[in-house]
């Protein structure tokens, strides 16, 4: 499998030898202006772009960036432009994604590619290796909830995949990779009895499955599960996706460290990109 993750940074206006034939950047340019993307062929990059002034100096910093909605390679141009009674060019820098090979269901492959490949298309992630999944998971929650997601041992766990505390409250996590389309009532089931046997009212039940089924959805609900004072949350993989989505792009992105502007306008940009592929 490959990926794009790590950057590669470029100073001057000429590529290093042995990349794309030492094109000059300015060449470069043409992925701004609508020329498909360079690897998968997508005709519709997505382009973002930002001005910002530096403090103590006439000099205009622009930055351009283009990222493939279907296959995620991107680039990005920085140009510092110094203002005084001609503009002049005085630095240029261009950043571009960087191709690695990896095995998604490898247990160890670097993470920054796993969450790159699932960001290119959702039901990947049910390609993707379990304990990887709990570990997309824990990052992503614990964005979402505002806390720390602690995962447990990947075997032996008794049942709970991840704690966290959330508003001075213990929570117990479960995340099923599944193939089938709806979870069924038994996970859910055993779940509760971990959490049961473990101490902890509070659950979050995650699956990749695009949703429940009734019984699945009637347990947690149940007047016996009310009795004991369980609480548990149920997220399908719709919801699940929603939240890696504002995980990934607005907080763990490729081009975070080299993009100065909001990450959300390029997630934005993504978004209709992809609509207009589909």
């Amino acid at each position: 499998m490959l990926g794009y993750a790590g950057v590669l940074r470029i100073e001057g206006t000429r590529l290093p030898p042995g990349l794309w034939n030492s094109l000059m950047t300015s060449e470069l340019q043409w992925y701004f202006l609508g020329d498909p993307c360079v690897y998968c062929g997508a005709s519709s990059l997505c382009s973002t772009f930002y001005d910002e002034r530096t403090a103590g100096e006439a000099a205009l910093v622009r930055h351009k960036m283009v990222v493939c909605p279907l296959c995620g390679w991107w680039l990005k141009n920085e140009r510092r432009i110094v203002e005084h009674e001609q503009p002049t060019l005085a630095a240029e820098y261009t950043y571009l994604s960087s191709l690695r090979e990896f095995d998604c269901l490898d247990e160890n492959a670097p993470l920054d590619l796993v969450r790159a490949y699932i960001a290119k298309r959702w039901d990947n992630i049910r390609d993707v290796h379990p304990r990887k999944v709990e570990q997309i998971a824990a990052a992503a929650f614990s964005d979402f909830f505002g806390c720390e997601v602690r995962l447990t041992a990947y075997s032996k766990d008794g049942g709970v995949d991840m704690y966290a505390v959330i508003s001075n409250s213990p929570w117990a996590f479960q995340v099923k990779r599944t193939g089938q389309m709806a979870e069924g009532v038994e996970k859910v089931r055993e779940f509760l009895g971990a959490m049961v046997e473990n101490g902890i009212a509070n659950g979050v039940f995650v699956t990749t499955a695009r949703k429940f089924t009734k019984g699945a959805r009637a347990v947690g609900i149940s007047p016996h599960v009310i009795r004991q004072g369980v609480q548990l949350e149920l997220v399908d993989g719709n919801s699940f996706a929603e939240i890696f989505d504002l995980h990934y792009f607005e907080q763990s992105p490729p081009w975070k460290d080299c993009w100065p502007g909001a990450l959300g306008d390029v997630k934005a940009s993504i978004e209709e990109a992809r609509r207009w592929h589909r």
